[in-house]
């Protein structure tokens, strides 16, 4: 069974998610909030300062493909950036671009299981930013969700607007 680290992975730095950073012509950068990947941005795309951040899915490493696409994520990710695949905490890779499409397009294999590994495996998570907005403010907190939730949760509120669900 292949793994999401067998995918056509593309190349990326990490930076800290607290000053966004140029985005390098030849790579991706994947935003941290300390070691937890928060957003990833394609080569050569400029951020709105204003707008919220790119979501992503995190995924770990070794996740068979069929079981990720299968995932409660996964039908999130017609509006990721990117999979950022991680192991041991650490970020390893990351899939996107036409790849990355063409894999969610077609979805997992039909009849197809993926092996069985002891210990409690990490499930995808989509994480993504609050579009919250007061008096020209985005909220931009970042929560992670294992699929999109009904109703949503109420909002981690980073910026202390006034109290509100999360935005999708």
């Amino acid at each position: 069974m292949a793994a999401l680290r067998d995918q056509r992975l593309s190349d990326f730095v990490v930076a800290g998610a607290s000053n966004l950073p140029v985005v390098p012509p030849d790579r991706w950068i994947v935003l941290v909030d300390g070691d937890r990947p928060v957003s990833a941005i394609a080569p050569v795309t400029r951020l709105d300062p204003a707008g919220p951040v790119p979501a992503i899915i995190v995924a770990p490493a070794d996740l068979d493909v069929d079981a990720a696409l299968a995932s409660e994520a996964f039908a999130e990710a017609a509006d990721v950036s990117a999979v950022v695949l991680v192991d041991a905490g650490t970020v390893v890779g990351v899939w996107g671009g036409p790849s990355l499409a063409n894999a969610v397009a077609q979805g997992p294999a039909r009849g197809v299981r993926g092996s069985v590994l002891p210990g409690t495996p990490m499930s995808p998570v989509i994480v993504r930013s609050c579009t919250f907005t007061e008096g020209g403010t985005i909220c931009a907190s970042w929560s992670s969700f294992p699929g999109k939730p009904s109703p949503m949760p109420a909002c981690p509120n980073a910026r202390h607007l006034s109290a509100h669900d999360f935005h999708w």
